[in-house]
């Protein structure tokens, strides 16, 4: 973790994306989970914190690149951040205590799927969807 200039603490760079990660904090001698992340039993009385880092990406071009998911009832649109060298838009996000979601690219006004990603069928509409152990 890195300190922050106004003495909060930050999780560094280096969460596996998709993958849920389960902490708590050491302070003082004390194990605390933060108010401020979800939390889930930790298997011995106690709580762990949780997030979901996710990283999305979509590659098959296109030049304004919005994320929806159902996380959030499909309300919400998230932008994709082009990367030159890399030739693909990115998302990272963190999606709390989730084992699963579902997406849907909307690409210079269209929706569409990424072929990378798994498909589902809810409610007769296709999404792509990612799942976390």
């Amino acid at each position: 973790m890195k300190r922050n200039h106004d003495g909060s603490w930050q999780f560094g760079k280096y969460c596996i994306p998709n993958k849920r990660l389960e902490f708590k904090f050491l302070v003082d001698g004390v194990w605390k989970e933060s108010e401020f992340y979800p939390t889930v039993d930790d298997s011995f009385g106690g709580k762990n914190n949780v997030i979901t880092p996710a990283m999305i990406q979509w590659e098959d071009g296109g030049s304004e690149i919005y994320l929806y998911t159902d996380f959030d009832g499909w309300s919400k649109k998230y932008p994709l951040t082009y990367y030159n060298h890399l030739n693909k838009h990115i998302l990272k996000i963190e999606l709390g205590n989730i084992d699963c979601f579902q997406f849907k690219f909307v690409v210079d006004g269209e929706w569409k799927l990424e072929p990378k990603y798994p498909t589902i069928e809810n409610s007769g509409h296709r999404n792509n969807f990612l799942r976390f152990v």
